[in-house]
């Protein structure tokens, strides 16, 4: 499921760029408990995969977990939280939800438009 939600981040990635909308930015932090699938979601898009660690645990520090999708508004602020499996493409709440970050002033910084 992991390849499949990464290739399809990617699509609505790519959907994005062709619209114009070139300063929304993608990542995925992959489990610490699966590091092995790095290569293999790294495959699967062109923006980047950063593999979480004991050390780092960055997935316990957001209160996150595997397969949740985190947002933030272009100030660094989290506009919304999916967890699994809310967070499943399919649902298509992941994509309405960057496309209202992407629309909403939430944290009062100007927007250019073209």
């Amino acid at each position: 499921m992991c390849q499949q939600q990464a290739a399809g981040l990617e699509t609505i990635r790519q959907e994005y760029i062709a619209h114009g909308r070139t300063e929304i930015s993608f990542m995925i932090v992959n489990s610490k408990e699966a590091p092995e699938q790095i290569g293999q979601l790294s495959s699967r898009t062109n923006f980047p995969v950063y593999q979480d660690t004991n050390a780092i645990n960055i997935w316990n520090k957001l209160n996150g977990g595997k397969d949740d999708v985190l947002i933030y508004d272009r100030c660094g602020k989290l506009v919304y939280f999916i967890p699994f499996p809310s967070s499943l493409l399919r649902y298509h709440l992941t994509d309405w939800a960057i496309r209202t970050a992407y629309d909403t002033d939430a944290c009062g910084c100007q927007r250019k438009y073209t």
